[in-house]
C-alpha cells in the first residue's frame, strides 16, 4: 500500500525539523505503508510483493510509525544521521544515561559542531556512533533534551 498524503507529510515534517531535504528519501526506495508502519524497499522487493498479491507483516527496512506524529525507527536515524552536519558528541558516562532515555547536561558534551545551539540534532558518541536524537533547550542547565535513541527497541513493550 503506498502511503497516504498526511503520513507523507508527517514523515517530511519530521525531516525538515532535523533540517534534512524530503529529497534524500529517494535512497532509501520505495515507500511501502502497512497499517501505521512505514517502510522501505527496493523496487525490485516492491514489485514481487506485488505479484506475490499476498499481505504482508513487515517488508524490507522499517522507517517508522505513525501515530499523532511520526515516531522514526532506529534504523531510519541512523540513516539520516549520516546526511547530516547537526551532531553533537558525548561523552561515555552521558551516552550511557541518553541510551537509558536521560537528558544531556553541559559537562556530558565534548564536541558540539553546530555554530547556533538551537533544534534537533543527532546525539553520536566518540567512536561517530549515531545513538539517537536529541533537542535543544534554551535557558537551562540540561541544554540537550532525549527525543529518541537507539535503546528504545529494548524498552519497548509489544
Amino acid at each position: 500500500m503506498e502511503p497516504r498524503n498526511k503520513d507523507l507529510l508527517e514523515l517530511k515534517s519530521f525531516l525538515n525539523r532535523l533540517k534534512i531535504a524530503p529529497e534524500i528519501l529517494g535512497e532509501l526506495g520505495v515507500l511501502i505503508k502497512k497499517s501505521r508502519f512505514l517502510f522501505a524497499a527496493s523496487s525490485e522487493l516492491h514489485n514481487f510483493m506485488k505479484e506475490m498479491s499476498t499481505d504482508f507483516f513487515s517488508i524490507g527496512t522499517p522507517l517508522g510509525e505513525t501515530k499523532r506524529d511520526f515516531i522514526p525507527t532506529p534504523e531510519l536515524v541512523d540513516f539520516l544521521s549520516h546526511h547530516s552536519d547537526r551532531k553533537v558528541f558525548i561523552g561515555p558516562k552521558s551516552e550511557w544515561m541518553f541510551l537509558c532515555g536521560k537528558d544531556i547536561f553541559r559537562k556530558g558534551i565534548a564536541n558540539n559542531t553546530l555554530e547556533k545551539n538551537r533544534g534537533r540534532v543527532f546525539i553520536f558518541n566518540k567512536y561517530e556512533e549515531n545513538l539517537g536524537i536529541a533537542k535543544f533547550m534554551e535557558n537551562r542547565d540540561v541544554p540537550l533534551q532525549h527525543i529518541m535513541d537507539k535503546g528504545a527497541y529494548v524498552r519497548k513493550e509489544i
